[in-house]
């Protein structure tokens, strides 16, 4: 008989990507104040764990706000710090233990400061919502 275990495993997670969909109520907002990493509807970034910092940020740029209810659309994925990927979250519930926003449903960054450091960003950021059946 063979059976499945888990069993755990410690592993280096340096960074989430999250691609999130921007809808018509926010897009030409986006578009006028130049949104970095928007593409079509599709807004990517990589965000340094630890630090809340969005990598590769126009430097001096601040904006207020970033984010919706993206409906179950959206796509996180963890990377390590060679950027290979080790856990994803593929249209399914925002993980809100990492991702700043609500119930689940929403995607909210806030304050984002010249150096692309999200202000709400959480101060300890949790990535178990990866590593359970609905998020494997």
């Amino acid at each position: 008989m063979k059976a499945t275990v888990l069993k755990p495993t410690e592993i280096e997670v340096k960074y989430v990507e999250i691609q999130i969909p921007v809808y018509e109520d926010k897009i030409e907002r986006y578009i006028e104040k130049k949104l970095p990493f928007l593409n079509g509807r599709i807004w990517t970034a990589t965000i340094d764990i630890d630090t809340g910092v969005i990598l590769n940020w126009p430097k001096g740029l601040v904006f207020d706000h970033i984010g919706d209810k993206v409906r179950d659309q959206g796509i996180y994925i963890l990377r390590d710090g060679d950027f290979k990927e080790v856990a994803r979250i593929n249209k399914d519930y925002v993980p809100n233990e990492l991702i700043p926003g609500d119930y689940g449903d929403y995607v909210e960054l806030r304050d984002i400061d010249e150096n692309g450091k999200i202000g709400n960003w959480p101060e300890k950021p949790c990535v178990d919502e990866f590593f359970t059946q609905s998020g494997q």
